[in-house]
């Protein structure tokens, strides 16, 4: 039986060799992703130096998306079982609140704010604020800043819940994580940027937008779409859960 390609409604279109002779005659330098009838293609070195680089849609077996999904859990889950901590990233609207819940489920660490610069290439730095907000955090808890005015309870307070929006789900973490779960490859390009620099492996959302190259375990999906986002990000919460 002929190996056959889908568009993004199932419909299938061609086979996956009538692809890749379109993509040669279209001088395109193409190239499979890490499962099985996935293509990504990219115009040819020369054009891409000179800006010109473009993305195809990605074309994927119905099975595609399953598989890849249940490559990045076992990856995951073996972070988890080798004592590995797990970072999990989602700053879009649509992504906020499912990753910080996800991620609180699982016992992982999460940014659903904004990216905090620097937080995997300078964590010694962010370090330190993660232990201040503990600490404001506990003296406020207990009582501690009674000897203080009013208004200096009221900035240490307002201090904590800034700390707490930007770096909440950061609480207890005193080292880089083990892997990164990122709900958007495209718009978490300088996390995932970061944590290439220090080897740190990534688990991402790929829309037809973004280059799954960039990551260890790209996931075809609607970075757009809540319900894509939930399904893919619980079921790689489920994962790292122990």
């Amino acid at each position: 039986m002929e190996d056959l390609l889908t568009d993004a409604s199932g419909k299938m279109t061609r086979s996956i060799e009538a692809f890749k002779k379109e993509m040669d005659a279209a001088k395109v330098d193409y190239r499979y992703i890490n499962y099985p009838g996935a293509v990504h293609a990219f115009t040819n070195p020369e054009a891409t130096e000179k800006g010109k680089q473009f993305n195809l849609p990605l074309a994927y077996h119905p099975e595609a998306d399953k598989q890849s999904k249940a490559e990045a859990a076992k990856f995951l889950r073996d972070v988890v079982a080798n004592g590995g901590k797990v970072l999990f990233v989602g700053t879009k609207r649509q992504a906020q609140e499912i990753v910080g819940r996800e991620a609180s489920r699982a016992g992982a660490f999460y940014l659903n704010r904004r990216w905090v610069g620097g937080l995997i290439t300078n964590f010694d730095s962010v370090k330190k604020n993660i232990v201040k907000m503990e600490d404001l955090s506990q003296k406020i808890r207990e009582n501690k800043l009674s000897q203080y005015t009013k208004k200096e309870q009221l900035l240490a307070a307002r201090e904590l819940a800034k700390l707490e929006n930007d770096i909440g789900g950061l609480k207890g973490m005193r080292e880089l994580p083990q892997a990164m779960v990122l709900a958007s490859i495209k718009s978490e390009e300088i996390a995932a940027s970061e944590a290439r620099q220090r080897g740190i492996p990534l688990v991402g959302i790929a829309d037809t937008n973004a280059d799954p190259a960039k990551v260890s375990y790209p996931i075809p999906g609607n970075d757009d779409a809540t319900a894509s986002i939930e399904i893919i990000m619980k079921a790689l919460a489920d994962a790292c859960k122990k």
